[in-house]
């Protein structure tokens, strides 16, 4: 007689949403344990048809493990950023596969993160944080080397991430950060001031198990300075498994996991390949975000999803794709919306023109008519996004290149403009990022 399994995942939004339902082709059941205070943004990407029991916590962790320890869990899954520390914490608690809670606070806080890189004599980015901004800004004076980038310790996306070039943009940086609550739900109260890292930005995503790392997805960014903006979300592509530069971003990044005590499952990796090597802007121990794992296994056949949910069953798929490349069967690149007006938008977006090109495979529009268009200066206010699938690069970027012409010509036309229509609005961007899903 088999044995009932059953698998808690904490706070399972954004790209965690999806792992009940890889758990449940496994024929194993799924909890969810809630953290409090999520804002709308994130919250509203939860399901909680998908649970056979939602689990609310409360900040009490001994009353937590209580209930989950009658529940006979077989492991304790991080389903998004603001769930890697309680997943850590439960997991460990609990006697199931985990990362543990020693570096828990390295694997979260963006100054913690890198410092341990440091001690351990990998490269890692130079810094200070602080809770006053004049600290901020001698450091800034005495590193003597503008730009600077300022952000807040614990966040995620460009939420909060300015490009300073001097003192007074550092204190205007400060003050939109400080005391100021962030993407994730949580209020700042330190303020990170970093260098610039110079060069092109990738993703690795990885998955592990028993500090074996294997790769599910290389990454290549292009982020953009428009509208006042140093880093708007232009677009990313899936890349080939193997080459020169995905060679150094392996050995590099399972270097760094090691440093930050991820052994076991998802891990979301944002690399600068600087002129001197790679260096780490931040890693996520969770899944790439959005919809980031399903692309992936749309083109290769499988991706985090599936090994995530492997690792933490009986690993039999995870041993037998460790080490080895990725095949891509067809090319992935994901359009973000860029608008450089801001008013009430006069008509939504031409979904049926979308849908009726080669390469569509999804999207999000996050404004419709009548709704408030905003500038975009960072990922949550790109007005919509669209993902492209094709088995040919040159349809892709056709494709890619038919948007960026219609965001040229009459797709962003407005009702009205300027900041009384900001006043006015039904709903805005900040506000409807998961109200809206990548849908096909």
């Amino acid at each position: 007689m088999s044995v009932e399994q059953i698998v808690a995942i904490v706070d399972p939004i954004s790209s965690g949403a999806g792992l009940a339902a890889v758990f449940h082709r496994q024929g194993v059941k799924t909890v969810a344990v809630m953290n409090p205070g999520l804002p709308t943004c994130l919250s509203s990407s939860f399901r909680p048809s998908d649970f056979i029991q939602v689990i609310h916590y409360n900040g009490n962790l001994d009353e937590t493990v209580g209930v989950l320890s009658t529940l006979g869990l077989c492991a304790v899954v991080a389903g998004s950023e603001p769930g890697v520390e309680l997943a850590d914490a439960l997991s460990e608690r609990l006697s199931l596969r985990t990362n543990g809670t020693r570096q828990s606070d390295a694997r979260r806080n963006k100054y913690h993160m890198q410092e341990a890189l440091r001690a351990a004599k990998v490269r890692a980015i130079g810094q200070f944080q602080s809770e006053n901004v004049e600290e901020l800004v001698a450091w800034a004076e005495n590193y003597d080397n503008y730009p600077v980038v300022v952000k807040p310790v614990r966040s995620a996306g460009t939420d909060g991430v300015s490009l300073c070039y001097s003192s007074e943009d550092i204190r205007k940086a400060y003050d939109a950060i400080i005391s100021k609550p962030n993407l994730l739900g949580e209020v700042n109260t330190w303020v990170l001031v970093q260098e610039y890292l110079r060069g092109i930005e990738y993703v690795v995503d990885t998955v592990s198990r028993d500090g074996q790392h294997h790769v599910a997805g290389y990454w290549c960014y292009d982020k953009r300075r428009i509208n006042g903006s140093a880093f708007v979300y232009y677009g990313l592509t899936l890349l080939e498994s193997q080459g020169e530069i995905q060679d150094a971003l392996k050995k590099y990044i399972f270097t760094v996991l090691d440093v930050l005590g991820i052994r076991n499952g998802p891990a979301h990796s944002e690399i600068m390949m600087t002129p001197t090597g790679p260096c780490l802007v931040e890693t996520g121990a969770r899944m790439m975000g959005d919809k980031g794992p399903s692309m992936t296994s749309a083109a290769v056949g499988y991706g985090q999803l599936e090994l995530t949910a492997d690792v933490y069953l009986n690993g039999s798929f995870f041993a037998e794709v460790l080490g080895k490349p990725y095949v891509l069967k067809k090319y992935v690149h994901e359009s973000f919306f860029v608008s450089q007006t801001q008013g009430l938008l006069k008509q939504s977006f031409p979904l049926t023109k979308f849908k009726s090109m080669p390469a569509y495979f999804s999207h999000a529009f996050l404004v419709e008519a009548g709704t408030v268009l905003e500038k975009t200066i960072d990922l949550m206010t790109s007005p919509g996004r669209i993902v492209w699938i094709h088995e040919s690069k040159d349809v892709i970027r056709a494709c890619e290149d038919a948007l960026r012409e219609m965001e040229e010509n009459g797709m962003y036309e407005l009702l009205q403009d300027g900041e009384e229509a900001l006043t006015q609005a039904k709903v805005s961007p900040r506000e409807a990022l998961n109200d809206v899903p990548m849908t096909a």
